[in-house]
């Protein structure tokens, strides 16, 4: 059995992320740097606390804008997930493995593991952020199948920029039979948006409310590296020479 651990760091060409376009071709270049960085630092991680047997994929075709990003992340796993028998573990590049952890063969089910911010959408009382997400080989493929069904929410819905493929993986998870006690892991993506170096104790003890959860039990974190992705990459650096 195949185990991948699945990234992208993909060349855009329009504006990304909150940026406004005036600034997009400078920030892009920016930004590809410090993605870069933070992904070398997100994988360094991994090897050593990602636990089996895995395979490092890292795709970087060049798109258009932060809607085809999604799209080719979203249709690349699909079709890597149905090549062969494989169990993928996506991750962005902001991620962080803080400990030995076990993934792979764990679960039978498509998983994400924790809120995102706000914890609530109009669409699921429950949203959950997409930024690590577990398909294992024997999940329903059916998963895929509602993913299809709302691909067209990229053209059509009002968040269908970055925030539909969030949306779209969540349709994806909620179709399974599956409930937010058995789904709500904080420990496995511990969400760090407010962390930084700076007034870093006053900033953990938030972040530990707001997760449910002590950063210091946590497995995996994610620091949301679209804010302020400089201030997230000097906290990526100055965590790797803890761990």
């Amino acid at each position: 059995m195949k185990n991948y651990l699945v990234g992208a760091i993909r060349p855009v060409s329009k504006v990304w992320g909150y940026w406004k376009p005036s600034r997009a071709t400078e920030v892009n270049v920016l930004e590809a740097n410090v993605y870069g960085e933070m992904y070398e630092i997100s994988r360094r991680s991994a090897r050593k606390h990602l636990q089996g047997e895995w395979e490092e994929v890292l795709f970087t075709a060049p798109v258009r804008d932060a809607r085809m990003y999604q799209i080719s992340q979203w249709y690349t796993i699909k079709e890597l997930w149905h090549k062969e028998e494989c169990n993928i573990l996506a991750m962005g590049c902001d991620t962080l493995f803080l400990k030995p952890t076990e993934i792979f063969g764990k679960y039978n089910k498509m998983m994400m593991f924790n809120y995102t911010d706000p914890k609530k959408h109009q669409e699921f009382p429950h949203y959950m952020n997409d930024d690590i997400r577990y398909y294992p080989a024997d999940m329903d493929p059916d998963v895929w199948a509602v993913g299809e069904e709302k691909m067209q929410g990229w053209f059509e819905h009002t968040e269908g920029n970055w925030g539909w493929g969030q949306l779209l993986h969540n349709y994806q998870f909620w179709s399974q039979d599956i409930t937010i006690q058995e789904a709500l892991q904080p420990h496995m993506a511990y969400q760090g948006p407010d962390l930084y170096i700076d007034q870093w104790e006053a900033r953990k003890q938030h972040s530990n409310i707001w997760n449910g959860c002590e950063l210091k039990d946590a497995n995996i974190l994610h620091l949301h590296g679209s804010r302020n992705s400089e201030g997230k990459l000097a906290l990526m650096k100055r965590l790797e020479e803890l761990i």
